[in-house]
């Protein structure tokens, strides 16, 4: 099953699947699979949870039950961030580019988290107060910055968060539909500055 699909800055296309990574080369008009294996020494397999491309054109992976990985792409350096969990809870993990050099990170029911890509650092982004929301979202269906730097984040149990960077809180935007029933915000897309579809 394809899951992710994205286009890198030579024209190759990235799939990811319930399976694995695999690269199309639009100009070869072939398929391989992804088979670089990381700085430590594992490859990636299992199913992709989201696939990204950075500000400098390094694609990054995220791996159910695994973690995130950065392929640098110059390079052709693998680079592996674990995500300590509990066996069987790291389901769906959401990957933002931010600035500079921060992606965004959000796993399934596990607080937002941020890896400094230059100082190849993973760490929890603690947000003001209490961080028991993130245990609480679910499946994370999307992530995209709002206005003013402000992350929103789709989940299947709390529906639309928008975390604000600058002061390091979170508020609910949109919980539950006009019946009380908890939305599943899978995706979400800007139309303009103003307009996002949910």
């Amino acid at each position: 099953v394809f899951r992710n699909i994205i286009q890198d800055f030579d024209d190759n296309i990235w799939v990811g699947t319930d399976d694995g990574l695999y690269i199309y080369n639009p100009y070869t008009e072939s398929l391989s699979r992804f088979n670089v294996k990381s700085d430590k020494n594992n490859p990636i397999s299992g199913v992709i949870s989201d696939l990204i491309i950075d500000n400098d054109g390094d694609i990054w992976i995220s791996v159910e039950e695994k973690g995130v990985y950065c392929f640098r792409v110059k390079e052709r350096k693998l680079t592996y961030y674990q995500i300590k969990t509990t066996p069987g809870n790291l389901k769906g993990i959401a990957l933002l580019a931010g600035k500079g050099d921060i992606i965004w990170v959000a796993p399934y029911s596990l607080p937002l988290l941020k890896i400094n890509k230059k100082l190849q650092r993973l760490e929890q982004f603690n947000i003001s107060g209490n961080n028991s929301i993130f245990y609480e979202t679910g499946e994370i269906g999307a992530m995209r910055f709002g206005l003013n730097d402000n992350i929103l984040i789709g989940t299947s149990q709390r529906g639309l968060l928008s975390v604000n960077t600058r002061d390091n809180t979170i508020k609910v935007l949109l919980e539950k539909d006009e019946f009380g029933v908890n939305i599943f915000v899978r995706d979400l897309i800007w139309i303009d500055k103003h307009t996002l579809w949910v």
